[in-house]
């Protein structure tokens, strides 16, 4: 490690250091974790098998039992040059490999072009030949009457992006940004505005659910419930759930919302919100405490069928009283009577169940052309996302090890072992030595060292190097300087830290700003008795050092926590550096049933960003207007 300065960092911080295992579990009794000999694994791939890089926006149903995937790609391999280009993808064996459907993406692009737009989020079918595109089409939707081998454009009244597209009987609707709802009476051949709406830019339509053509509920961007029983022509509203506050950020209650409802009879009914699912068993007059949602990776998909014939997919299993079910959410469809696929927009992976049961997980993969091989090993980062290594190449498996896929390789340097950190990032040890790290789901690596390199040896329980920190506590002399920022909808902040050891005390300096738009706390600039300094240090190693546990706060504030600290004096003074980036959470999680909280597990960057931010309260000085009695301009 060289003492030179990296840009953009504090006093020259060059290692970046992401985040760290949160919890890793292997499969023992195979040895998945343990270096072994290339090739022995049991398991086998195949690695001509691809990921498909396109961003998915419906998966849906096709002719003669083909299915579609319909979205935009990073660039547009339908080789028309255009990279807002529709990109559309087939599979003619449910899921299992998909090929470009150029003349259905050709198609399609050449109605968009009319359009000019091209974000479609729906696809349905009313006839084998009859099918109606929309979503961001600007003020048309998308017409097939021949089964997608041409589409025409049929005009809309209004131009918004469209969040829920609802069907009864002959009743289609649509609605969306602009908060209009349009009705078609005609399989989507023509719309009409309705008269009357709830909904208006502030308070979007985000979600229909009928029962039939005159009967249904809608749902608004700011937790607004509506009833019509006339097929949209007049509104009611209706109770709303209660969600108890929860804090996200010290001081920051979440906003309310409601984005997404599934009626099962008239009293029987769902709601999804901020503080979970809601369920109302008397048409919406009351409402039940919220339950949690389900992990998408984890969660299983059943089809289910209501007394009038509709396909609901829930998370429950076939065959429960209907009270008992729990709708699905997700974005996801009926393929058959007992089979879903749905869409991870966080991932980019098609899931696929059948019976209730997870039958495939992945992005959207090529057609394998093998032949198989073994891997030389392979690591579980949870109960169904794998990573294992062959040589080089780094190979994924979301779906517990059913299907695997490449993401990259380690620049021709045979992996040892692979440690996967709490989000997605990877360590590789070298079979020449050394270590590697991958912040891209391991598409490209760069060298890895300091903290990550002492953490790779302890998960592995191999014998860890001295933690790099170590040395800030055990010599007379040492400098740790922090700069800690926070970014999102309601903290941006840039603050510094200085804490410095001497044989004769301890400094502090350093500033806060609670919002780039507010002017900074005073400096501080504090001398400190050398037993409350090591005091104060061994508050900040011991955050920057803790294993992490994983945090789940949802918070959108994102931090990025900068350390860089020397230890000794002349010749012996030597400079290391860590990098965090993560959440910037409150000390309390989510409410519990009951009102009670738990405790937020630790998070690197977050107890830093905390510590040192406490460190600074504790000891900066009182603004003017904040001393009793004090006049502007005064001072203390």
């Amino acid at each position: 490690m060289t003492d030179a300065t990296p840009e953009g960092w504090p006093g020259g911080v060059g290692m970046r250091t992401a985040s760290w295992i949160v919890w890793m579990v292997c499969a023992g009794a195979l040895g998945c974790a343990t270096p072994r000999n290339r090739g022995t694994s049991p398991v086998t791939v195949d690695l001509s098998v691809l990921p498909i890089e396109a961003w998915v926006n419906v998966v849906a149903p096709g002719p003669e039992g083909e299915w579609w995937a319909i979205g935009n790609a990073p660039s547009a391999p339908s080789g028309n040059g255009d990279e807002r280009a529709i990109e559309v993808f087939r599979s003619s064996d449910e899921g299992r490999s998909w090929q470009p459907a150029v003349a259905l993406a050709r198609a399609l692009n050449t109605t968009r072009a009319e359009a000019d737009a091209n974000g479609i989020g729906f696809l349905t079918w009313y006839t084998p030949e009859i099918g109606l595109a929309a979503g961001y089409l600007g003020t048309r939707a998308f017409r097939t009457v021949d089964g997608g081998k041409t589409w025409k454009t049929v005009p809309l009244v209004d131009d918004q992006g469209f969040s829920a597209l609802e069907r009864a009987g002959n009743r289609t609707w649509l609605c969306g940004s602009s908060g209009r709802i349009l009705r078609s009476e005609d399989q989507g051949a023509s719309w009409q505005e309705l008269a009357t709406t709830p909904f208006d830019t502030q308070d979007a339509c985000e979600g229909l659910s009928f029962l039939s053509p005159d009967h249904g509920w809608a749902i608004g961007h700011e937790a607004t419930l509506w009833a019509t029983e006339d097929g949209g022509n007049s509104w009611k509203p209706l109770t709303r759930p209660f969600q108890p506050l929860r804090r996200l950020v010290v001081g920051t209650p979440t906003l309310h919302r409601l984005n997404g409802v599934v009626r099962l009879t008239p009293e029987l009914a769902w709601v999804r919100g901020t503080g979970g699912l809601y369920q109302t068993t008397d048409g919406g007059r009351s409402w039940s405490a919220p339950i949690p949602e389900e992990d998408a990776e984890t969660s299983s998909l059943s089809v289910s069928l209501t007394p009038d014939g509709r396909h609901i997919v829930t998370r429950t299993p076939v065959g429960l009283p209907l009270e008992q079910w729990i709708p699905s959410f997700e974005q996801a469809w009926v393929f058959s009577h007992d089979s879903v696929v749905a869409f991870s927009p966080d991932t980019a992976d098609v899931s696929v169940h059948v019976g209730g049961q997870l039958v495939r997980r992945s992005p959207m993969l090529t057609f394998g052309r093998g032949p198989e091989t073994h891997l030389d090993g392979f690591i579980q980062q949870g109960p169904r996302r794998w990573w294992g290594w062959s040589g080089d190449q780094v190979m994924a498996s979301h779906d517990a090890g059913n299907s695997w896929f490449p993401t990259g390789r380690t620049s021709g340097h045979s992996i040892r072992a692979l440690v996967p950190l709490k989000d997605g990032t990877l360590l590789a040890g070298l079979w020449r030595g050394g270590l590697m790290r991958s912040s891209d789901e391991g598409r490209t690596w760069v060298s890895g060292e300091g903290l990550e390199a002492y953490d790779f040896a302890r998960v592995l329980g191999q014998e860890a190097p001295e933690n790099p920190l170590a040395c800030l506590l055990s010599t007379p002399d040492a400098v740790l300087e922090i700069e800690f920022d926070a970014n999102g909808c309601f903290a941006e902040t840039r603050n510094t830290l200085e804490l410095r050891l001497q044989p004769e005390g301890a400094r502090l300096t350093g500033k806060l700003q609670t919002h780039l738009r507010d002017p900074p706390d005073p400096r501080v600039d504090k001398v400190l008795a050398r037993a409350v300094g090591e005091q104060f240090m061994r508050q900040l190693v011991e955050a920057a050092s803790r294993p992490e546990e994983g945090m789940h706060c949802q918070s959108t504030t994102r931090i990025d926590v900068r350390m860089a600290w020397s230890c000794g004096s002349g010749s012996w003074r030597t400079a290391q550096y860590a990098r965090f980036t993560g959440s910037l959470c409150s000390s309390w999680g989510r409410s519990e049933a009951g009102g009670g909280e738990r405790p937020v597990p630790h998070e690197r960057g977050n107890g830093v960003f905390r510590a040192a931010e406490a460190l600074l309260e504790g000891v900066t000085p009182a603004r003017p207007a904040d001393v009793p009695g004090a006049q502007p301009g005064a001072t203390r």
